[in-house]
């Protein structure tokens, strides 16, 4: 192998692990709607706020960090004799959206997005609303569709995921990943720090006496490890990484070069 190929096949390798990582979030997404797990998930609160951790922020960062859009890369064979790039209709849709999120550094949609993301956290925990998923099961299937729905776009605000790049500075992201995980753990604390039973609506077959109360602290201390186990990283990579770079002029280049690319979704022009 020549010393000219060789980045090229490292990186087909890590593009292809990275795949798998997508089919692997995409696999217990399904797994965790259908039985047995679903059944437990109506049995127990701690279950449901396993199902309620994987939507909220490991499979969408799954999806991100996966980059399933890369399937609709159009392969050398499929190109045309000006040598651009044969685009569907997906593929065309999706070079509209990359070039949106090029157009520099974007605040307001990494607001948004964030709010969302603690608008449908909160929403999805109040007592009426779980007590609604226990008895109809089908309306945890749109719990998971509006959370992980909600979930990627943050995710491509907040990690890099070619051909996306982050509309915000790392300072920025750091911020947005505390909230996130925040807006979770305050949710977790009130819920663990109640003297009364949150959720009436779970049917604790064959479980002794007091298991409810058992129940939400599982609830909660399951809630903190997932937001955990999902931002922590996050924050302290862009941390260090915003440290190594302040003395790098190269920072400063890659943003004006960021802002002032206008191609297409596989780097040519549609």
């Amino acid at each position: 192998m020549s010393e000219s190929t060789a980045p090229a096949v490292a990186a087909n390798r890590r593009d292809a692990l990275k795949g798998y990582v997508a089919l692997v979030a995409i696999f217990v997404w399904v797994v965790v709607l259908v039985p047995p797990f679903s059944g437990w998930a109506h049995r127990f609160g701690y279950v449901q706020a396993i199902q309620f951790g994987l939507f909220n922020s490991w499979i969408p960062a799954g999806l991100v960090i996966g980059a399933p859009w890369r399937l609709f890369a159009p392969r050398e064979s499929s190109r045309d004799v000006t040598g651009a790039g044969v685009r569907n209709a997906v593929q065309r849709l999706l070079d509209g959206v990359v070039e949106r999120r090029r157009g520099g550094l974007s605040y307001r949609r990494a607001v948004s997005e964030v709010f969302a993301f603690v608008v449908l956290v909160i929403f999805w925990r109040t007592t009426p609303v779980v007590d609604v998923l226990v008895r109809h099961e089908w309306l945890t299937v749109v719990e998971s569709v509006t959370l992980v729905v909600a979930g990627v776009p943050l995710w491509l605000d907040l990690i890099e995921s070619r051909p996306f790049r982050p509309g915000t500075t790392r300072p920025f992201r750091i911020g947005m990943s505390a909230i996130s995980m925040w807006t979770v753990w305050v949710v977790a604390y009130i819920l663990a720090m109640s003297n009364d039973v949150w959720y009436r609506a779970f049917h604790y077959v064959g479980a002794g006496a007091g298991w409810q109360s058992t129940d939400q602290q599982l609830t909660a201390a399951v809630m903190w490890f997932f937001a955990g186990v999902a931002f922590i990283p996050v924050v302290f990579w862009n941390l260090n990484q915003w440290l190594r770079a302040e003395d790098d002029p190269s920072e400063e280049l890659y943003k004006l070069v960021r802002q002032e690319r206008h191609r297409g979704f596989f780097g040519t022009k549609s």
